[in-house]
């Protein structure tokens, strides 16, 4: 397969990933760099997953400013964060857009399910690390290695993906089916959630200018009304 090279847009600061804002250079200035660059890209990811406490919120179009700023955020909000804190690195990123469906997130909303559409846009980052382009799930581990430290299927009930990813699998993708390893396959495919790949964009502001976002619909601001800013875990 042809690995695409990136271009200045996977680069550059956006409306969303505002990496020149003072407040978000004083977080990289935090992170420490290391020689091996998946490895840097890990310190961040544990630092911001220290300072930005997860909460339930739709706004994809947030700053990532914001976001420090307030100390909290929705999952999707912590990974605009790593994909800002990485290009202020020089590291690259994409987004990918995925649609899921809905189910994945009855674990968390039980109750008031009624408010989750069928299918939900799930913005799944990429990385330019090692001269490959690498997803969120391929940060700490690949999908098919048996070292990886986790034991237990991502259930999308007591973690956020953006915690979880450090120590467990999340497959959304099937990487793990073309694995010999049987136990990662049941660990980790939750492929019965993926409803479409729908593709690359240059960054998150491009995917979501694209194909839009849930927080514009009715369902999204009754979501945000009766959820929003709460915490998640």
């Amino acid at each position: 397969m042809k690995i695409i090279q990136p271009v200045e847009s996977n680069f550059i600061s956006t409306d969303i990933l505002d990496y020149d804002h003072p407040v978000v250079k004083s977080v990289v200035d935090r992170i420490e760099i290391v020689s091996d660059c998946r490895k840097t890209v890990q310190n961040a990811h544990q630092l911001i997953a220290g300072l930005i406490n997860p909460i339930h919120t739709v706004d994809e179009h947030q700053k990532v400013s914001a976001t420090i700023q307030k100390g909290r955020g929705s999952c999707s909000q912590r990974m605009a964060c790593l994909e800002a804190c990485s290009r202020a690195l020089g590291t690259g990123t994409r987004a990918r857009a995925l649609w899921i469906s809905g189910s994945f997130w009855a674990p968390r909303f039980t109750i008031m399910k009624i408010f989750i559409p069928s299918k939900v846009l799930l913005i799944w980052p990429q990385f330019h690390i090692e001269n490959d382009w690498i997803d969120f799930d391929e940060l700490y581990e690949g999908v098919t290695d048996e070292t990886q430290s986790g034991t237990r299927r991502f259930a999308n009930s007591d973690e956020t993906i953006f915690d979880a990813i450090s120590h467990t699998h999340v497959d959304l993708l099937g990487k793990s089916s073309a694995s010999d390893c049987d136990s990662c396959k049941s660990i980790s495919d939750l492929t019965e959630y993926l409803i479409e790949d729908a593709g690359f964009h240059d960054s998150r502001d491009q995917l979501l200018s694209s194909l839009g976002s849930f927080q514009s619909s009715f369902r999204g601001r009754m979501f945000e009304l009766l959820y929003g800013n709460r915490k998640s875990y």
